[in-house]
């Protein structure tokens, strides 16, 4: 199962970091193939086995639709099975491609 995991590092979120980390390790690497991203107005991709998140800054949820589709494209990889977003909801809107496949986490 493929997933990928979004958190909202924008400064109102800053303190979620932990407990994204902790939910993210929580998925069996044997049965889940997960990608894991820090977000506000850029989309930079993370290791969770590293404490170390970039943060800071604004919230923008159209820029995760946008970068599934180009690395969708980029490195001809599927759309996710599912997609995890943590976030405290503050920020612009989005239309995904599936949203049934969005799960928001707040």
């Amino acid at each position: 199962v493929n997933v990928w995991f979004y958190q909202d590092v924008s400064g109102s979120c800053i303190e979620m970091i932990p407990r994204f980390l902790d939910a993210a390790r929580t998925f069996p690497t044997d049965m889940f193939k997960i990608r894991a991203f820090a977000f506000d107005t850029r989309i930079h991709e993370i290791d969770i086995r590293n404490d170390k998140v970039p943060g800071g800054g604004g919230t923008s949820f159209d820029i995760i639709e946008e970068h599934i589709q180009s690395e969708c494209i980029e490195k001809k990889l599927r759309y996710p099975d599912a997609v995890f977003v943590f976030t405290d909801g503050c920020g612009n809107s989005v239309i995904p491609k599936y949203p049934a496949r969005w799960q928001p986490s707040t």
